[in-house]
């Protein structure tokens, strides 16, 4: 009984921290899928996109609770790419760090669920 009441209350305390990693990952992948439509078709990167892609890489350095380093290094991809002289941005470089984020963001989404999924079928 007390060793069940005392998994609950770690799940409970672990809880929050996964859902608010959960909102930031979201929040992410949505950019990063609408910066890519963008893309898809850009012969070249404009300035409204790089800046919108190198203020949501600072904004995910200063929310990084969890110390995530494999999502801090893609992301770093990203803001290197956008980072770039207008004339030096590559669409392809662009392309290719949203396709990567997107990926990394859609296998962390799915890690979460995982784990949910195994939390309740261990309860």
């Amino acid at each position: 009984m007390k060793i069940e009441a005392a998994q609950r209350e770690a799940e409970e305390a672990v809880s929050p921290i996964k859902e608010g990693f959960a909102q930031i990952t979201a929040k992410i992948f949505d950019s990063a899928s609408e910066m890519a439509e963008r893309m898809k078709d850009a012969e070249f990167v404009s300035g409204s996109l790089a800046k919108r892609a190198r203020q949501m890489c600072e904004w995910y350095q200063l929310m990084n609770f969890t110390g995530d380093t494999s999502l801090e290094n893609v992301l770093e991809q990203l803001q290197t790419a956008a980072g770039r002289e207008a004339k030096q941005r590559s669409p392809e470089e662009m392309r290719t760090a949203l396709g990567d984020l997107l990926r990394m963001t859609s296998v962390h989404s799915k890690k979460l669920l995982d784990e949910d999924r195994l939390s309740a079928l261990e309860l």
